[in-house]
């Protein structure tokens, strides 16, 4: 594999080159920035004499890009003193600059990530409409069990005896520096995804302990055009530098394959179909320039997912250990885009009589549950586990009848109940 780095310094990889005195060397005055825009953004330019000096001065100083992982997915280009970044195509690609005086040589790497723009009539869960004071989250302490935005309910379970969470929180939190589960509630990007039509500081954090899950409020089926995706500060430094309990992906040498992805399954039915996986980090390229971490917003395409009642997400990593993943299990998300047509998923019930007389309570609940309802009618109910496998099933179920699910393990269930004017579906969970 290709070595192009000798040492790091902080989130900077150098290289020195040359015989000269170290009085010759070029300083890195103050880190690159990490760039992100738009396909159809204008070029971003910065001054590089802002980040770096000579023993003179900064006009001492010649640069250049070495490298340039992804040119498809940005241009970039040094102009004297100035480094231009065209973005020209979803992704994220590593840049190399080198910075020169003298005979000695400086290389610093920072990234560029392009989104797509997306257009057309969708309703969009960005998080902006949920209240937050500045640089703080909300993770379930309520015990409401999931939080609405946009249409959709992000699923909660919050334990009290222990002070944890899983599933979904959603934060503004911007230290995007702090490592360690201190810092959970953080996405590496410091701030959510801003658009020209969806901009704010919110975010979704999630976080497997069991499956996060999001439902439709209707109680019916969408197609879901996509969303945006980053690592969380905690999975992110982990991965770049490793931890007490995580390793530096790489390895020593950057030779090690890790790798660190999403997985996402559309539900209909209570069945899943064929999961999108998207990678927050990959290492097993054979020229290790190529590696990355995802530290910009990106787009995750889920049209290939077609018309679901529910989502459900899983991680996967390289770095296991004898109890699970030892990665970090966190990511955040932002902008989901649903389309506003709820699909008839068999005939599902108006939403008006689902929200007034067919309710599953409590939810969350320890498990034994009961389906509210005024109705002289049974229910067919089926009740399934988040890898599709029927757990629960009563065709012959009365309105108020409990439904006990006290030994299943803690997690999100997913809850079809058929009657004479359709089919609803609900998503329970037990603590």
């Amino acid at each position: 594999m290709r070595k192009l780095f000798l040492s790091m310094t902080g989130s900077f990889l150098l290289v020195i080159a040359g015989s000269a005195q170290n009085d010759s060397l070029p300083v890195v005055t103050s880190p690159l920035p990490v760039f992100s825009g738009l396909e159809t953004a204008e070029d971003a330019i910065v001054d590089l004499g802002n980040h770096f000096t000579g023993p003179d001065d900064p006009d001492a100083l010649a640069f250049e890009i070495v490298e340039n992982t992804d040119p498809s997915v940005a241009k970039v280009m040094i102009n004297g003193q100035e480094m231009v970044v065209d973005f020209l195509a979803p992704g994220q690609t590593n840049i190399y600059l080198k910075a020169s005086h003298a005979g000695n040589e400086l290389v610093v790497k920072t990234l560029v990530g392009v989104q797509p723009e997306i257009t057309g009539d969708f309703v969009v869960s960005d998080f902006e409409d949920l209240s937050l004071d500045p640089e703080t989250f909300w993770n379930g302490s309520d015990a409401s069990g999931f939080f609405k935005s946009g249409g959709v309910n992000f699923h909660n379970v919050y334990d009290t005896d222990w002070f944890s969470w899983h599933g979904w929180a959603y934060s503004n939190i911007s230290d995007h520096t702090t490592p360690g589960f201190v810092n959970q509630y953080s996405a590496i990007t410091g701030a959510g995804f801003s658009g020209p039509t969806h901009t704010g500081n919110k975010y979704g954090v999630a976080y497997l302990f069991g499956p996060p899950v999001l439902s439709f409020s209707d109680g019916m089926a969408h197609g879901v055009e996509g969303f945006f995706i980053t690592n969380s500060t905690y999975a992110a430094l982990s991965m770049e530098n490793g931890d007490d309990y995580s390793k530096k992906f790489g390895g020593s040498d950057e030779s090690d394959p890790d790798y660190f992805k999403v997985i996402i399954w559309g539900y209909a039915d209570g069945l899943p179909g064929d999961p999108v996986e998207f990678y927050l980090a990959d290492f097993r390229f054979e020229d290790d320039t190529r590696d990355y971490i995802v530290k910009t917003w990106q787009w995750v395409d889920l049209t290939a997912l077609g018309e679901v009642d529910s989502l459900v997400f899983d991680l996967a990593s390289s770095d296991m250990g004898d109890w699970g993943m030892n990665t970090p299990a966190f990511f955040c998300a932002d902008n989901f885009f649903v389309e506003p047509g709820a699909v008839s998923s068999g005939s599902p019930f108006p939403k008006g009589e689902r929200e007034g007389s067919l309710l599953v309570y409590p939810n969350p609940g320890s498990g034994r549950f009961k389906i509210g309802g005024n109705r002289a009618e049974t229910l067919d109910v089926t009740i399934y586990n988040m890898s599709g496998a029927l757990i629960f099933e009563n065709r012959h179920l009365v309105p108020g009848e409990v439904i006990d699910l006290a030994g299943l393990p803690a997690g999100s269930y997913l809850l079809r109940a058929r009657g004479d004017r359709g089919v609803m579906s609900e998503m329970i969970q037990i603590h």
